[in-house]
């Protein structure tokens, strides 16, 4: 992972955190989100400053990008949701994420089926396994 933290950040902030999602604990946390083998949840910190909040921001989702190149890179595949129920307070007391942080994207991960590899080069969620 170290290589996609080269998101572009000109004041050298990392204002991201994980939160990675697998196995039975998956229901509990994020009951109304789409099944997946494992989920990373990116967690980005809320600013004051409107102008550092922006720049974060666009760091936070280059971040993003970058993560998702290199999980393809290794014969992953993933899905970035950003969905209504990642603005709410219960979703961030239920994943113990403070008040100054938000949900920036759920990252939905597994392994690409042959069948979808050879029918299209869209990853649809029902083709992770």
């Amino acid at each position: 992972m170290s290589s996609a933290v080269w998101a572009p950040n000109d004041g050298l902030r990392e204002p991201w955190r994980f939160l990675y999602i697998d196995g039975a604990y998956t229901a509990q946390a994020l009951p109304e989100h789409e099944a997946a083998p494992a989920h990373l949840v990116v967690i980005a910190h809320q600013r004051k400053s409107s102008h550092i909040q922006e720049e974060d921001l666009c760091a936070v989702y280059g971040l993003i990008q970058n993560l998702r190149l290199l999980i393809r890179e290794h014969g992953l595949a993933t899905r970035i949701a950003i969905e209504e129920w990642m603005y709410g307070q219960a979703a961030r007391l239920r994943l113990g994420i403070a008040d100054d942080e938000r949900i920036a994207a759920v990252m939905d991960m597994g392994y690409v089926s042959e069948f979808a590899r050879n029918k299209s080069t869209r990853l649809r969620m029902d083709s992770l396994k």
